[in-house]
């Protein structure tokens, strides 16, 4: 709600009349600077943003002002996402009618609305709930957007109108240059595809070659029950799939079938660059299975195999661009279908993206997926992808189904967002844990909870050890996070952090600590906060099973680790930002293990302490009701393998 994370510097009670808001990845400090000017015409404001409640971002004068709230930008409960559905229909909507016939006899929601969630509308899904519940204050309320620019004006202003509030910005007058704007930046974006995907094409020669040879192997005669859809070259976004379906396959001797996606370029993609790639291996995503490929049918949906397909593809996506160049430059800039209220001025490039790159993607996606199909017979089969967010994948999920197969989105780890991403188009969708499932069920598609791989083992430590490894883990500064070049939840890291220097004060040199960034974050990030603390080492490249078996007490952020980490047995301080404080999995956690200033760790810490110091049987009682909560009674994660096996 509104008030879970408000605080006033100066004790006080004051109505804002004025609310000032500012968007992910504009400064805070302009947010300060802009409710100032109005705290000195004697109104009261409050400032709703990411960090503004921290400390260390507030001006000097923040301290003294009596007519000053601040408010995080929090979430919403689950069981009041209904509020969320017309926005969801009004993006569905739009996109139904924009995307008609791409590809032919899906609609354009069923396959682009992953992309366009993440290209486009991600500005206003994050802060939807938000906003809409801080437009419900009472009164004439006058809201303000530091950016006046932010794509989402139009959205506030119409939330802020249900309630009798006002949008106080300078209307943007239709630009007449829009439709010449839009036309010319995609055929430039086209262009750059066009020429990116004849050089992915050079680039996997060697890749059709091993294809055609994995082809003719004397192997190929078999027909598999289980299907993997794999990115070959991006080890940890499948590390899910090989842990969960395909090691316990090969030790049951199953016979499994390997569909690849994404690109089948030699080489390793990294992380915190993702355009960037290391080393010359051919398909070195795949793990283990590269040393068993020969055992497995292998064949992808994501590529042309001829200069006639790759020509073909290229004739059909510049066609259907251009129409959809043509259908947008005939509209407004302005969306306005239901409660969607979008401007689509301010993301010329990532639309152009949308109807270009993403297009042909799906196409070429669309033609790879029905010749496997002409190849292989799916019929009766299961088959598991590390995502269905893609249009690609998207696609290849939709045909894969209408030839008989079983599909299940098997995203890695806990969704980065439950509401861009659910529901996806597969037959199920898989996920780790109860609370994952809990956004699932709300969208009506139905789901699997198990497939947790298990990276990390129980660490032994005997009743009355002595806690002395604090392992801290991050996701704070991941490329994916980053605006421009802003690291919006940068100050976030920063208040995890800052829990070292609370811990030494209460506990002097008792405890060693160890920090495991994100694989992703930013290194310029990881060096600057590291900087400011000496005595805290790196974790030395470790995986996460070894840096958990290292600790003896774990704070982490919130991310996909943290249900692994549960499994080490040790206890676990999760550290929430107000943007996550009712996604599921931090719900279903244990209340007394969470917090967000570090100030807030303190006193749970110290009890924590107290107790395992003392041999106390119940010192894990809030790691044992948060593993129930997330596996069920066991509080161990299910073998998806086994559910799968079983399902018919």
């Amino acid at each position: 709600m509104i008030e879970d994370f408000t605080i006033s510097p100066v004790e006080c009670s004051v109505e804002p009349t004025d609310v000032v808001f500012v968007p992910k990845g504009i400064d805070i400090k302009q947010g300060f600077k802009y409710a100032r000017t109005l705290l000195q015409k004697d109104c009261s404001v409050r400032i709703v943003g990411s960090g503004v409640t921290l400390s260390k971002n507030w001006p000097h004068w923040v301290a003294t002002q009596p007519n000053l709230l601040l408010t995080e930008l929090a979430d919403r409960p689950i069981e009041l996402l209904q509020e969320f559905l017309p926005l969801r229909a009004g993006i569905d909507g739009w996109l139904d009618t924009i995307f008609a016939e791409v590809i032919g006899g899906f609609r354009g929601s069923q396959i682009f609305y992953g992309e366009a969630a993440i290209r486009l509308f991600s500005p206003i899904l994050e802060p939807f709930a938000a906003l809409a519940n801080l437009t419900k204050q009472s009164g004439p309320v006058r809201y303000h957007c530091v950016d006046e620019r932010w794509c989402g004006l139009e959205m506030l202003q119409n939330l802020a109108e249900q309630n009798n509030g006002l949008l106080v910005a300078a209307t943007r007058r239709k630009s007449v240059l829009w439709p010449i704007l839009l036309l010319v930046t995609g055929l430039v974006a086209f262009t750059g595809v066009t020429l990116d995907q004849l050089r992915i094409y050079v680039k996997e020669a060697s890749a059709r070659a091993e294809l055609r040879r994995l082809r003719s192997h004397s192997y190929a005669t078999f027909v598999p029950r289980f299907w993997v859809v794999l990115l070959p070259d991006w080890i940890r976004i499948n590390l899910h799939v090989l842990k969960s379906i395909v090691e316990p396959a090969l030790q049951s001797g199953e016979r499994l079938g390997i569909l690849l996606t994404g690109t089948l370029q030699s080489g390793a993609r990294v992380d915190s660059n993702l355009r960037a790639r290391t080393g010359s291996e051919l398909w070195a995503g795949l793990g283990l299975l590269r040393h068993r490929i020969d055992e497995c049918k292998v064949d992808q949906v994501i590529s042309p195999e001829s200069i006639g397909s790759l020509l073909r593809i290229c004739v059909q996506a510049f066609r259907q661009s251009i129409c959809l160049l043509v259908r947008l430059a005939g509209r407004s800039s302005r969306i306005r279908s239901g409660a969607l209220h979008f401007d689509l001025a301010k993301h010329k490039w990532q639309l152009a993206k949308l109807i270009t790159k993403d297009v042909w993607t799906a196409i070429a996606a669309e033609k790879a997926s029905h010749a496997a199909i002409q190849r292989h017979s799916f019929a009766g089969t299961k088959v598991v992808l590390v995502s269905a967010c893609s249009s690609s994948l998207a696609v290849a999920d939709l045909n894969l189904q209408n030839a008989g197969a079983t599909t299940v989105d098997f995203a890695h780890g806990s969704p980065v967002s439950w509401l861009s991403d659910t529901p996806s188009v597969s037959t199920l969708k898989c996920v780790w844990t109860r609370a994952d499932a809990a956004p699932v069920a709300f969208f009506g598609q139905s789901a699997i909870v198990a497939g947790m791989p298990r990276t990390v083992t129980k660490n032994f430590r005997p009743p009355g050890y002595e806690a002395m490894n604090i392992l801290i883990a991050s996701n704070y500064a991941t490329v994916d996070s980053l605006i421009g070049s802003t690291l919006p939840s940068l100050a976030f890291q920063e208040e995890l952090m800052a829990v070292v220097r609370l811990i030494r004060d209460g506990f002097g040199q008792r405890f060693q600590f160890r920090w495991r960034p994100h694989p992703a974050d930013m290194a310029w990030a990881v060096r600057a906060t590291l900087n400011e603390y000496p005595n805290v080492d790196l974790s030395p490249g470790c995986s996460l099973g070894e840096d958990a078996a290292w600790a003896d007490i774990v704070i982490t952020s919130s991310s996909s680790i943290v249900p692994q980490f549960l499994l080490a047995g040790v206890p676990i301080f999760l550290h929430v930002r107000p943007g996550l404080l009712h996604a599921p999995e931090v719900e279903y956690f244990a209340s007394e293990r969470k917090f967000f200033h570090a100030s807030e760790l303190q006193q749970p810490f110290a009890q924590c302490i107290a107790a395992l110091d003392s041999g106390d049987p119940l010192a894990l009682e809030a790691e044992k009701r948060t593993r129930e909560s997330f596996f069920g009674s066991t509080g161990e994660p299910a073998s998806l393998f086994e559910i799968l096996r079983d399902y018919s």
